[in-house]
């Protein structure tokens, strides 16, 4: 009778633990908390099963897209500048002050608005004095609230970008 191999690192038949491309899986008996290894069948039991915490890029990544989406939403998928309605990759949120220059209003909402890909690319980008003048007399208030506000300094905390996109989940679901 030939022996099977059985690995030591999953606890699985057919390999040896040197090439173990399974992660092992790992008891906490302080916590009773399994951490599941999904390439590996397991029992299911009542054991509760440890999340990993999201990154801070993550976080900034997901929340964007959630904000990006709310201001689409907000301005009825319309460019703020031809009026056209528009959809898909034709709908850009753009800010009004870059991320660069100031990333403390990138999760800002006042600071972006919608835009059609042609207005975004070929007069936002190309025509930059011409598009501040345009929003200065569009939108005065929301120029006046983002200057004040661009004055901050405050670093989102990690705990903070969480709250953030919590609430901008819930306003997602409240305007379906």
């Amino acid at each position: 009778m030939k022996k099977v191999p059985h690995c030591k690192k999953c606890d699985q038949d057919g390999h040896y633990s040197v090439g173990c491309r399974n992660k092992p899986i790992k008891y906490n008996p302080h916590e009773l908390v399994v951490i599941k290894n999904p390439k590996v069948k397991q029992k299911q039991s009542n054991l509760t099963t440890k999340t990993k915490k999201l990154s801070r890029s993550k976080l900034k990544k997901t929340l964007d897209k959630l904000v990006k989406d709310y201001v689409k939403q907000r301005d009825k998928y319309t460019c703020q500048h031809c009026h056209k309605t528009v959809s898909g990759v034709s709908c850009q949120a753009s800010h009004v002050f870059s991320v660069g220059s100031c990333p403390t209003l990138q999760f800002e909402p006042l600071n972006i608005k919608v835009l059609c890909a042609y207005c975004h690319l070929r007069w936002w980008h190309s025509s930059p004095i011409e598009a501040s003048q345009w929003f200065e007399r569009t939108f005065p208030e929301r120029l006046a609230i983002l200057n004040v506000l661009k004055q901050s300094k405050v670093k989102t905390s990690t705990v903070e970008l969480q709250m953030l996109i919590d609430e901008y989940r819930a306003k997602l679901k409240e305007k379906h």
